[in-house]
């Protein structure tokens, strides 16, 4: 079928505001006639194809259409596809050139030495520079040396003046050009945390295991990171890192949450058996630094670079100027082209060698499959977070709301690439690599040095990485935070995160029954009225099926008002965690990361009385809300009703059972989790503020953000001992491997112990979460309780 006339309806994952995600899927799903799993794809942040018509006039008409739906689409006409395709066509054309073999070095006995050698040719060279621009310098700005050659050469003194301008401005501007790829010697690093020993004992001793394995010392320090990628480096201390060889591990979330542990035995191998002693790693390190370095100031641009470049799109007409400027600034770069040059002839080999054996320490831990899945994963990683990151201050733009774990993110982005796009990495690495005359080897090269080196992976442990590491979410929520307010700038709150759990889990099947069962009505600790109104259910068939029909006729009345209800609850609770947010930084001196300036006395007091204000609306709006899902909560109280039933027990599988289950969960759970509902509710706001200091906490903090982290911790913990004074006595109500004594152990069983604030942050929030998710696990096993009690009595077909 030719579809070169075709037009195409496009939609790429953005909803118009006021419209519910869940409900725009769900009405998509009914539109199209597909499944939710389908659906789920149109909103991965890639470009979706609708509909597909011959007639911009019917394309414009489905635009319409499904913007009443909530969506943003446009219409991409038959050129456009056209244009897309010939550059395509174009990219395509340009094949990546074919890198030599690895020849790695076989001398064992002068790697050392060689090293040695290639680190003083490399240092010698960059200082001999420095020098002669200092030298340069001093010349031109010497009161005497310049103006005495000037007038003993040219007698003429207004001649003389003017070739002294001329040069003094000449040799100025050419020192500057000289000294340019200095400003790129700084490397901004995404924010990181670095890890306890106490904390994580058991990823401390998987790394020192695997440190063992490959004979290197473990390191001194392990802290997570953004990248997709593994790092060691030494300490930024002088005396601790270079002088006595303590070392940094840096673990990147993305790859580390998609490698089982096999896998990340070798990247962890592959990154720290260059740091063994006898592989000279003060020695690498000094010219991978010098490289690294030369790169950036040959191939990135720096503040000149990019100021040139405004200049230049502002100013058309001087366009011819500041061309001149770039090439003037490339002719400055000479010198580094001819070091890099330089120290590729004479370091290829030597680098080689150190990747060739750090690549065969990484496949005697996990074997070639493991090895090469490991060497792909890291690439497409890398290549989706180039792609998911930058989108993120578009994303809280459009939509206000962010990803609550970065990580996953771009673990979600990297699954939904092609499945050819491993070889077009590959392509483009090898394009590059040619194009800077890298130190570091091609994972083509490596690819085809695996082939012919077999090696059977040897380390024991098989299992996923998330059974071996516990805290992880966390810990990426605690990062994605710092990344958002310390990198990006942006004022997040936990409320603008989204949280998906992922799809099979008990968690994902509550929620997806609940929003059946509720119509995207249930909200976390709202007042459902467990005990008042399971403790009033009918006695009898007949007048329980009559509750069932009256709830579900003032469901089908109510639902539009109960909907505006939800909406303004959901948007005063919004509203009252951005106002209180705003006086707490205002609080705490910090008022500058909101966009505004230092308030006055009197403007403080008026947020303090606009934040009391909004906390009488949240709970009026808390009110309605209750009285919103009356309906629902009766319709599910006269369904588990005919469960009390005898006459109704024996109509269903199981009836007994399913009875002691939905008795169980009411009154040993659900009835006991809203009598701490108030304090709840304090807990999350004092939590959110808590954790929105604690991301801007720095060295540098002032005194006033300190001391308000010490009233919000307190606080936390005020909440904290009310939450488990009430609900030590709730036995756990689910069956688990692990014997809960009650809920509070349940709650807090990777939370830290008491003490400072991190750990008031880490026991408040897995408090709050983890009893909002038990409450949704209650409610949900209750619905598919009471769907089962339905279909057994067939309520639905009844009231069709």
């Amino acid at each position: 079928m030719d579809n070169s006339h075709t037009y195409r309806v496009v939609f790429s994952g953005r909803l118009l505001d006021g419209f519910d995600p869940a409900e725009v899927k769900r009405g998509l799903a009914s539109q199209l006639g597909l499944s939710p799993e389908k659906i789920e794809a149109f909103f991965s942040g890639e470009k979706q194809v609708l509909k597909r018509t011959d007639s911009l006039e019917r394309a414009t008409r489905y635009v319409r259409m499904f913007a009443r739906a909530g969506l943003v689409t446009l219409v991409e006409r038959p050129e456009d596809k056209a244009r897309r395709k010939a550059s395509a066509g174009a990219v395509q054309k340009v094949t990546a050139p074919s890198l030599p073999p690895l020849k790695p070095w076989r001398i064992a006995w002068l790697y050392r030495p060689a090293l040695w050698f290639v680190a003083a040719t490399e240092l010698g060279m960059v200082l001999t520079w420095l020098a002669v621009t200092g030298a340069l310098l001093v010349t031109l700005l010497h009161p005497d040396l310049l103006v005495g050659w000037m007038f003993s050469l040219i007698p003429y003194a207004p001649v003389a003046a003017a070739a002294y301008a001329f040069l003094l401005c000449f040799g100025l501007l050419l020192t500057a050009l000289l000294l340019k790829p200095l400003l790129v010697l700084h490397v901004r690093r995404h924010p990181r945390v670095t890890l306890a020993a106490e904390q994580e004992p058991d990823l401390f001793a998987f790394v020192e295991d695997v440190c063992d394995q490959i004979s290197v010392p473990p390191p001194a320090e392990i802290q997570l990171s953004h990248d997709a990628a593994l790092e060691m480096r030494f300490r930024e201390d002088l005396g601790d890192g270079l002088l006595k060889g303590q070392t940094v591990l840096t673990l990147g979330m993305p790859l580390l949450v998609s490698l089982n542990v096999r896998q990340l035995a070798a990247a962890i191998a592959q990154a720290m058996h260059g740091w063994a002693p006898c592989e000279a790693p003060r020695t690498v390190r000094l010219i991978e630094r010098l490289n690294d370095w030369m790169h950036r100031a040959l191939h990135q641009p720096d503040a000149i670079d990019r100021r040139l470049e405004r200049l230049r799109a502002k100013a058309r007409h001087a366009a011819p100027l500041y061309d001149s400027l770039q090439r003037l600034i490339a002719w400055s770069r000479l010198p580094l082209r001819l070091n890099l040059w330089l120290t590729h002839l004479l370091a290829r080999r030597l680098f080689q060698r150190r990747i060739t054996r750090a690549d065969a320490a990484a496949r005697h831990l996990a074997g070639n499959a493991d090895f090469r899945h490991m060497l792909e994963q890291s690439r497409v990683l890398a290549y989706a977070a180039q792609k998911t990151i930058p989108t993120l201050t578009r994303m809280w733009r459009d939509r206000g709301e962010l990803p609550d774990n970065i990580a996953m993110a771009v673990v979600a982005q990297a699954s939904y690439l092609p499945a050819d796009v491993h070889e077009h990495l590959r392509q483009r690495q090898a394009r590059h690599i040619a194009q800077t005359r890298a130190l570091q080897a091609g994972d083509g090269q490596r690819l085809a040095w695996l082939d012919i080196q077999q090696e059977e992976g040897r380390y024991r442990c098989t299992s996923d990485s998330a059974l071996l590491f516990r805290r992880f979410g966390k810990l990426m929520h605690s990062i994605t935070m710092r990344y958002y307010h310390q990198h990006l700038r942006l004022p997040v709150t936990t409320k603008d995160l989204i949280r998906t759990p992922p799809k099979g889990s008990q968690e994902y099947e509550a929620n997806h029954i609940i929003d059946c069962y509720f119509g995207a009505l249930y909200a976390d600790f709202t007042p459902l009225g467990f005990e008042t109104r399971f403790s009033q259910m009918p006695l009898d068939t007949d007048t329980a099926i009559q509750h069932w029909m009256l709830s579900m006729a003032l469901m089908e009345k109510e639902r539009s008002k109960a909907r505006a209800v939800m909406t303004a609850l959901h948007q005063c609770d919004d509203d009252l965690v951005t106002v209180s947010n705003r006086e707490v930084m205002h609080r705490a001196g910090y008022g500058s990361y909101l966009g505004e300036l230092p308030l006055l006395k009197k403007q403080q007091e008026e947020i303090f009385a606009t934040c009391r204000e909004y906390e009488a609306k949240y709970e009026a709006a808390l009110e309605d809300a209750s009285k919103a899902v009356t309906p629902y909560i009766g319709r599910l109280a006269a369904t588990l009703a005919l469960l009390t039933i005898p006459e109704g027990q024996a109509r269903i599988v199981n009836g007994a059972q399913l009875h002691a289950e939905a008795e169980a969960l009411v009154v040993k759970a659900g009835a006991r989790i809203e009598h701490v509902y108030p304090h709840l509710r304090e807990l999350r706001l004092h939590t959110l503020l808590l954790e929105s200091l604690l991301s801007h906490d720095s060295p540098r903090a002032k005194r006033k953000l300190r001391d308000l982290i010490v009233e919000k911790t307190d606080d936390v913990n005020r909440s904290l001992q009310n939450i488990e004074v009430i609900l030590r006595s709730v036995p756990f109500p689910f069956p688990s491997p692990h014997k809960y004594r009650n809920v509070m152990d349940w709650v807090l069983r990777n939370a830290l112990p008491a003490g400072d604030a991190t750990a008031a942050l880490d026991r408040g929030i897995d408090t709050f979460q983890n009893l909002a998710l038990l409450q949704r696990l209650v409610v949900g096993r209750l619905c598919a309780i009471a769907l089962q009690v339905e279909k057994a009595f067939a309520l639905k077909a009844s009231t069709a």
